[in-house]
């Protein structure tokens, strides 16, 4: 019979918030839809938007949550846009801003990659201001198929 030894917490909150995402991913929450990708051009998961210059943006992220406060049009447009060019290109820690015409504006910073069996994926956090009030939005995205992210 295998003995298994405790788990050591660690004391980096970085790492915490990594290992608590994929207890959750690995207690099977979400796991649908994840999958790793093995190249491919963004597809209809992804919304062009001529507010930022061409660029995509993730249509389910968590700016596009009604609890995200955000009004519907360009700042959550501008907002769904950071969120995946921190997911896509950013390295950890590294922050997309942004800033819309009414003034709302946001930071979304990712962490660490990380793959559960042939699963990418990573955590980031979307802090919104949004009429001076602050909220900090936290959430996974694991890549699917087509090369989108989708927040799970």
């Amino acid at each position: 019979m295998t003995r298994l030894q405790p788990f050591q917490m660690s004391k980096n909150p970085s790492r915490l918030f990594v290992l608590r995402g994929l207890a959750i991913l690995l207690g099977g929450i979400g796991l649908a839809g994840c999958t790793t990708l093995t190249g491919g051009a963004p597809s209809s998961a992804f919304a062009p938007s001529s507010a930022t210059g061409g660029s995509v943006g993730m249509v389910n992220g968590l700016a596009a949550r009604p609890a995200s406060g955000l009004s519907v049009g360009s700042s959550q447009t501008l907002a769904l846009a950071a969120e995946y060019r921190a997911l896509e290109y950013k390295g950890q820690g590294e922050t997309v801003s942004w800033q819309s015409d009414n003034g709302e504006s946001g930071r979304v910073v990712a962490y660490q990659p990380y793959r559960v069996g042939r699963q990418d994926c990573r955590q980031f956090t979307h802090t919104l201001t949004i009429e001076g009030d602050i909220r900090a939005l936290k959430g996974a995205a694991c890549r699917t198929e087509d090369g989108s992210w989708t927040v799970i």
